[in-house]
């Protein structure tokens, strides 16, 4: 079910828990170093959803120090599409849990939000939000949203296509040539 509801365009209304925004580390945008911001939205069914906000740049100065990003405490509508969750960089197992995280454990992070969360994240995309009823855009919390594209390969599926009805064609010929036309061509041949 999961799987088949990937990279679909969703739109959400809830709260962000704004005490369990993770900064994933090492993450770049634009060949540029940063962070993820992964933050929990809680829906106003109740439910929790990982919502992968966007891209931020860190600072080489003070790497400890996690950028100020922008959180409402308001109710907030978010357009993004259904995502897998955020990919995971090689680490070392001695991983604290702090907002600054090179990996994100699905199950571990279901346990510190509270709540389930699901299968899959979403990628937030820009669009105007509303936030109280006041439109904002989502750029105004200063991060990127330049996801990579989602390639369906649909060009690939066009070349097997071509290939097997390509083959199809070439078997029907032969079948034609050796079961009719060859046959008649030795009868011709040989009075």
């Amino acid at each position: 079910m999961a799987d088949a509801a990937l990279h679909r365009l969703i739109r959400l209304q809830g709260t962000w828990l704004q005490a369990h925004v993770v900064f994933l580390d090492n993450r770049q945008m634009n060949s540029k170093p940063g962070f993820y911001v992964i933050t929990p939205l809680r829906l106003t069914s109740g439910e929790v959803v990982v919502v992968q906000r966007g891209w931020v740049q860190r600072d080489f100065m003070q790497r400890a120090q996690v950028p100020d990003v922008r959180t409402s405490n308001a109710s907030v509508t978010v357009f993004g599409r259904l995502a897998p969750p955020p990919s995971q960089l090689y680490s070392w197992d001695n991983t604290q849990l702090t907002q600054i995280r090179q990996n994100l454990n699905w199950s571990g992070f279901a346990d510190e939000v509270g709540s389930p969360i699901g299968l899959v994240s979403v990628a937030e995309l820009d669009e105007t939000r509303q936030t109280d009823g006041v439109a904002g855009d989502t750029a105004s919390d200063g991060l990127l949203r330049q996801w990579p594209a989602v390639d369906a390969k649909l060009h690939t599926h066009y070349g097997y296509a071509v290939q097997w009805f390509a083959l199809a064609l070439l078997v029907a010929f032969l079948y034609i040539w050796f079961q009719w036309i060859a046959p008649r061509r030795v009868k011709q041949a040989h009075p």
